[in-house]
C-alpha cells in the first residue's frame, strides 16, 4: 500500500514539472499543444484525470529542442529545470536526421534494458525505474547532440 502511495506520489509530482513548463515556457495551454503537436485537449486531460497520459519520449525531446527542458527534470526532478538555458542553437540543418539517429540509439538501448529484465517489467514499482532510465538516456543523448553542434561551430 505505501508502495503505492509513492508511486501515485511520483506520478503527482511529474504531473506538477510538466504542467509548470507548460504555465511558464509557452503562452497558453492551446501554444503548448501546437508546438508539441498534440491534440488541443491535451493539456486538460493531463491536468485533470486520475491517470493522465504517459509523458513521451518524444515530447521530452521535443520539449528539449523547442525550451531546452531537461527531460530528467521533468520525469524525475532531478537536476536543473532546463539545459543550456542561454546558449543558442545553430546548424539546424542537420537537425532531423541528428534526432532520428538519436531516437533509434535510445530505442536500442531501452529495448536492450527490457530484454534484461522480463520478468521485471511487470512489476509496477519498475515502471517508473524504466521511465527515469529513459529520461536519463534522452537527456545524455541531447547533451552530447549539444556539444557536438558546439564542435561543429568551433
Amino acid at each position: 500500500m505505501k508502495e503505492s502511495r509513492n508511486i501515485s506520489q511520483k506520478l503527482e509530482n511529474r504531473r506538477k514539472r510538466l504542467l509548470d513548463v507548460v504555465e511558464k515556457e509557452f503562452d497558453s495551454n492551446a501554444d503548448f499543444c501546437r508546438q508539441m503537436e498534440l491534440s488541443h485537449n491535451w493539456v486538460n486531460y493531463f491536468k485533470n484525470e486520475d491517470e493522465p497520459p504517459k509523458i513521451s519520449d518524444r515530447l521530452l525531446s521535443s520539449l528539449y529542442e523547442a525550451k531546452n527542458v531537461n527531460p530528467l527534470w521533468v520525469i524525475s526532478g532531478e537536476g536543473e529545470r532546463k539545459i543550456y538555458p542561454e546558449q543558442p542553437r545553430k546548424n539546424r540543418a542537420a537537425e532531423p536526421e541528428e534526432r532520428y539517429i538519436a531516437q533509434f540509439k535510445q530505442v536500442s538501448r531501452l529495448i536492450d534494458s527490457i530484454a534484461q529484465k522480463p520478468d521485471s517489467i511487470k512489476d509496477a514499482s519498475l515502471l517508473g525505474d524504466l521511465a527515469l532510465e529513459s529520461a536519463e538516456l534522452t537527456t545524455s543523448l541531447l547533451e552530447i547532440q549539444q556539444q557536438a553542434r558546439s564542435d561543429e561551430d568551433e
